[in-house]
Protein backbone atom coordinates (compact mmCIF):
# COMPACT_ATOMS: atom_id res chain seq x y z
CA UNK A 1 0.00 0.00 0.00
CA UNK A 2 1.40 3.31 -0.57
CA UNK A 3 0.77 6.10 1.93
CA UNK A 4 1.14 9.53 0.69
CA UNK A 5 2.06 12.18 3.66
CA UNK A 6 3.41 15.45 4.38
CA UNK A 7 3.23 18.56 6.29
CA UNK A 8 0.34 19.58 4.35
CA UNK A 9 -0.05 22.14 1.30
CA UNK A 10 3.15 20.27 0.21
CA UNK A 11 1.49 18.69 -2.94
CA UNK A 12 0.40 15.81 -1.33
CA UNK A 13 -3.40 16.04 -3.01
CA UNK A 14 -1.75 16.84 -6.51
CA UNK A 15 0.07 13.02 -5.81
CA UNK A 16 -3.06 11.84 -5.15
CA UNK A 17 -4.95 13.17 -7.78
CA UNK A 18 -2.80 11.75 -10.25
CA UNK A 19 -3.14 8.40 -8.38
CA UNK A 20 -6.99 8.77 -8.86
CA UNK A 21 -6.54 9.65 -12.74
CA UNK A 22 -4.55 6.20 -13.67
CA UNK A 23 -6.90 4.40 -11.55
CA UNK A 24 -5.57 3.76 -7.51
CA UNK A 25 -8.29 5.82 -6.00
CA UNK A 26 -7.12 6.78 -2.25
CA UNK A 27 -10.75 7.52 -1.68
CA UNK A 28 -12.68 11.09 0.18
CA UNK A 29 -13.68 14.09 -1.73
CA UNK A 30 -11.52 16.89 -3.66
CA UNK A 31 -12.38 20.62 -2.22
CA UNK A 32 -11.59 23.09 -4.77
CA UNK A 33 -11.65 26.28 -2.50
CA UNK A 34 -8.73 24.75 -1.16
CA UNK A 35 -6.79 22.92 -3.39
CA UNK A 36 -7.03 19.62 -1.24
CA UNK A 37 -8.52 16.67 -0.25
CA UNK A 38 -8.51 12.84 -1.64
CA UNK A 39 -8.42 11.61 2.13
CA UNK A 40 -10.52 8.43 2.98
CA UNK A 41 -12.58 9.07 5.72
CA UNK A 42 -11.83 5.81 7.06
CA UNK A 43 -8.21 6.72 7.34
CA UNK A 44 -8.92 10.37 8.37
CA UNK A 45 -10.82 8.23 11.19
CA UNK A 46 -8.26 6.31 12.20
CA UNK A 47 -5.56 8.28 12.33
CA UNK A 48 -7.56 11.11 14.59
CA UNK A 49 -8.30 7.77 17.06
CA UNK A 50 -4.36 6.53 17.37
CA UNK A 51 -4.16 10.62 17.81
CA UNK A 52 -6.14 11.43 20.96
CA UNK A 53 -4.80 11.56 24.06
CA UNK A 54 -4.68 7.90 25.13
CA UNK A 55 -4.43 6.44 21.99
CA UNK A 56 -8.05 4.55 20.46
CA UNK A 57 -8.07 1.21 20.05
CA UNK A 58 -10.70 1.24 17.36
CA UNK A 59 -7.82 2.61 14.99
CA UNK A 60 -5.39 0.37 15.42
CA UNK A 61 -8.10 -2.77 14.93
CA UNK A 62 -9.71 -1.18 11.74
CA UNK A 63 -6.10 -0.95 9.95
CA UNK A 64 -5.89 -4.47 8.21
CA UNK A 65 -9.36 -3.13 7.28
CA UNK A 66 -8.15 -0.76 4.92
CA UNK A 67 -8.31 -2.40 1.05
CA UNK A 68 -7.25 0.33 -1.15
CA UNK A 69 -3.63 0.46 -3.40
CA UNK A 70 -3.09 4.33 -2.09
CA UNK A 71 -4.09 6.15 1.03
CA UNK A 72 -3.07 9.79 1.54
CA UNK A 73 -3.18 11.76 4.94
CA UNK A 74 -0.83 14.52 5.98
CA UNK A 75 -1.30 12.97 9.95
CA UNK A 76 0.69 10.16 9.54
CA UNK A 77 3.33 12.78 10.18
CA UNK A 78 1.74 14.64 13.06
CA UNK A 79 2.87 13.44 16.65
CA UNK A 80 6.45 12.69 15.21
CA UNK A 81 5.13 9.90 13.11
CA UNK A 82 3.01 8.70 15.90
CA UNK A 83 0.14 7.24 13.34
CA UNK A 84 2.49 5.82 10.81
CA UNK A 85 4.55 3.71 13.87
CA UNK A 86 1.24 2.16 14.74
CA UNK A 87 0.20 1.55 11.17
CA UNK A 88 3.36 -0.08 10.38
CA UNK A 89 3.49 -2.36 13.50
CA UNK A 90 -0.15 -4.00 12.13
CA UNK A 91 0.71 -4.22 8.31
CA UNK A 92 3.98 -4.28 6.71
CA UNK A 93 3.16 -4.01 3.38
CA UNK A 94 3.00 0.01 3.60
CA UNK A 95 5.94 2.16 1.01
CA UNK A 96 5.49 5.65 2.17
CA UNK A 97 6.40 8.78 -0.27
CA UNK A 98 6.80 11.83 1.62
CA UNK A 99 6.68 15.31 0.93
CA UNK A 100 8.22 17.97 2.29
CA UNK A 101 8.22 22.20 1.76
CA UNK A 102 9.73 25.22 3.44
CA UNK A 103 7.81 25.24 6.61
CA UNK A 104 7.18 28.78 6.97
CA UNK A 105 5.39 28.22 3.33
CA UNK A 106 3.49 25.90 5.16
CA UNK A 107 2.64 27.82 7.65
CA UNK A 108 1.55 31.07 5.41
CA UNK A 109 -0.51 28.56 3.04
CA UNK A 110 -2.32 27.56 5.74
CA UNK A 111 -2.87 31.01 7.23
CA UNK A 112 -4.39 31.93 3.40
CA UNK A 113 -7.26 30.11 3.80
CA UNK A 114 -8.50 30.43 7.81
CA UNK A 115 -12.26 29.39 7.30
CA UNK A 116 -10.54 25.73 6.44
CA UNK A 117 -7.64 25.78 8.90
CA UNK A 118 -8.95 27.75 11.92
CA UNK A 119 -7.91 31.51 12.12
CA UNK A 120 -4.51 30.75 13.33
CA UNK A 121 -2.32 27.80 11.71
CA UNK A 122 -2.06 24.77 13.71
CA UNK A 123 1.88 24.15 14.10
CA UNK A 124 4.71 26.57 14.00
CA UNK A 125 7.27 26.17 11.01
CA UNK A 126 9.55 24.73 14.07
CA UNK A 127 7.26 22.00 14.69
CA UNK A 128 6.64 20.83 11.20
CA UNK A 129 10.14 20.82 10.57
CA UNK A 130 10.47 18.74 14.22
CA UNK A 131 7.63 16.32 12.96
CA UNK A 132 9.45 15.77 9.45
CA UNK A 133 12.63 15.27 11.10
CA UNK A 134 10.83 12.95 13.44
CA UNK A 135 9.17 10.96 11.11
CA UNK A 136 12.53 10.38 8.84
CA UNK A 137 14.32 8.72 11.52
CA UNK A 138 11.09 6.46 12.54
CA UNK A 139 10.95 5.43 9.10
CA UNK A 140 14.52 4.66 8.97
CA UNK A 141 14.79 2.75 12.26
CA UNK A 142 11.89 0.80 11.54
CA UNK A 143 12.93 0.11 7.69
CA UNK A 144 9.93 1.48 6.39
CA UNK A 145 10.42 1.47 2.59
CA UNK A 146 9.91 5.65 1.84
CA UNK A 147 11.31 8.17 -0.62
CA UNK A 148 10.92 12.10 -0.36
CA UNK A 149 9.90 14.85 -2.95
CA UNK A 150 10.26 18.32 -2.15
CA UNK A 151 7.26 20.83 -3.15
CA UNK A 152 7.07 22.61 -5.54
CA UNK A 153 10.37 21.12 -7.08
CA UNK A 154 8.94 18.01 -7.97
CA UNK A 155 6.02 19.89 -9.92
CA UNK A 156 8.11 20.54 -12.91
CA UNK A 157 9.60 16.85 -12.77
CA UNK A 158 6.64 14.19 -12.93
CA UNK A 159 9.63 11.68 -14.03
CA UNK A 160 10.60 12.02 -10.68
CA UNK A 161 7.21 11.64 -9.89
CA UNK A 162 6.53 8.51 -11.93
CA UNK A 163 9.32 6.77 -10.33
CA UNK A 164 7.73 7.93 -6.75
CA UNK A 165 4.50 6.28 -7.52
CA UNK A 166 5.98 3.15 -8.89
CA UNK A 167 8.01 2.63 -5.72
CA UNK A 168 5.05 2.81 -4.03
CA UNK A 169 3.93 -0.17 -6.26
CA UNK A 170 1.88 1.23 -8.75
CA UNK A 171 1.65 -0.02 -12.63
CA UNK A 172 0.83 2.23 -15.05
CA UNK A 173 1.60 3.58 -18.81
CA UNK A 174 3.79 6.64 -18.98
CA UNK A 175 2.45 8.45 -22.02
CA UNK A 176 -1.01 8.41 -20.04
CA UNK A 177 0.93 9.57 -16.58
CA UNK A 178 2.53 12.54 -18.29
CA UNK A 179 -0.98 13.85 -20.13
CA UNK A 180 -2.48 13.60 -16.46
CA UNK A 181 -0.04 15.16 -15.15
CA UNK A 182 0.38 18.39 -17.30
CA UNK A 183 -3.34 18.92 -16.60
CA UNK A 184 -3.49 18.67 -13.35
CA UNK A 185 -0.09 21.18 -12.70
CA UNK A 186 -1.52 24.53 -12.41
CA UNK A 187 1.91 26.57 -11.66
CA UNK A 188 -0.22 30.06 -10.60
CA UNK A 189 -1.30 28.16 -7.63
CA UNK A 190 1.39 27.69 -6.15
CA UNK A 191 1.62 30.45 -3.56
CA UNK A 192 4.37 31.29 -0.57
CA UNK A 193 7.49 29.24 -2.02
CA UNK A 194 9.59 30.22 -4.94
CA UNK A 195 8.73 28.53 -8.32
CA UNK A 196 10.24 25.12 -9.17
CA UNK A 197 13.86 25.56 -9.26
CA UNK A 198 13.91 29.08 -8.84
CA UNK A 199 16.75 29.62 -7.64
CA UNK A 200 17.79 30.86 -3.65
CA UNK A 201 18.55 28.67 -0.71
CA UNK A 202 15.12 27.76 1.15
CA UNK A 203 14.62 27.80 4.62
CA UNK A 204 15.59 24.35 4.97
CA UNK A 205 17.36 22.44 3.41
CA UNK A 206 17.24 19.14 5.37
CA UNK A 207 15.69 17.00 2.80
CA UNK A 208 16.64 16.41 -0.58
CA UNK A 209 14.75 17.12 -3.88
CA UNK A 210 13.96 13.61 -3.95
CA UNK A 211 16.14 11.08 -2.09
CA UNK A 212 15.75 7.11 -1.56
CA UNK A 213 15.63 5.98 1.37
CA UNK A 214 14.59 2.74 2.03
CA UNK A 215 14.53 -0.16 4.98
CA UNK A 216 15.78 -2.64 2.30
CA UNK A 217 19.37 -2.28 2.51
CA UNK A 218 19.24 1.70 0.41
CA UNK A 219 18.51 -0.44 -2.80
CA UNK A 220 16.79 2.13 -4.99
CA UNK A 221 13.61 1.27 -7.17
CA UNK A 222 13.66 1.24 -10.71
CA UNK A 223 14.22 4.80 -12.08
CA UNK A 224 11.15 5.58 -14.22
CA UNK A 225 11.84 7.19 -18.23
CA UNK A 226 12.70 11.04 -17.39
CA UNK A 227 14.09 10.37 -14.08
CA UNK A 228 17.13 11.94 -13.11
CA UNK A 229 18.19 10.67 -9.56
Amino acid sequence: MLVITGTGRSGTTVLAALCQRLGFDPGGAYVAGINAGLEDPEVVAINEDILRPGGGERGHNQILSVRRDVIKDPRFILARGTALRTWWRERQDLRVVLTTRDPSAVVSSRQAHPHWFGPVADGTAQALEEDIAATVGLMANLGVPFCCLRFPDFLAHPGHVLTALRFGGLSFRDGRAYRHWRRLVDFSKVRHSPPPDGGGRRRSERFPFIGWLTGSGGRRPPQSRGARL
